[in-house]
């Protein structure tokens, strides 16, 4: 992956650190992407293949912070509910 620098468009970069995560099956998210500087100006952002839209996809499928509890989140939150005190 070379995502290009969101600040200066270069494509130069040295790794970070890799990032590793577990996801559901069905997420569309990439399981790792690296944490990168760039070379000419600095800036460190994700260098990730994930678009716009799969982020999208995943904060409405998974969001629990609305109130409106769906997807992986509603189970999770069905889940931890029985140990909270009311």
């Amino acid at each position: 992956m070379s995502r290009k620098c969101p600040v200066c468009g270069s494509k130069q970069s040295d790794i970070i650190r890799e990032i590793r995560m577990e996801l559901p099956l069905e997420c569309h998210l990439p399981r790792s992407y690296n944490v990168v500087s760039c070379k000419y100006c600095g800036s460190c952002y994700a260098d990730t293949s994930a678009r716009l839209e799969d982020y999208d996809h995943y904060y409405r499928t998974n969001n629990s912070y609305s109130g409106n509890s769906s997807g992986i989140a509603s189970t999770a939150v069905n889940c931890i509910e029985k140990f909270l005190e009311t």
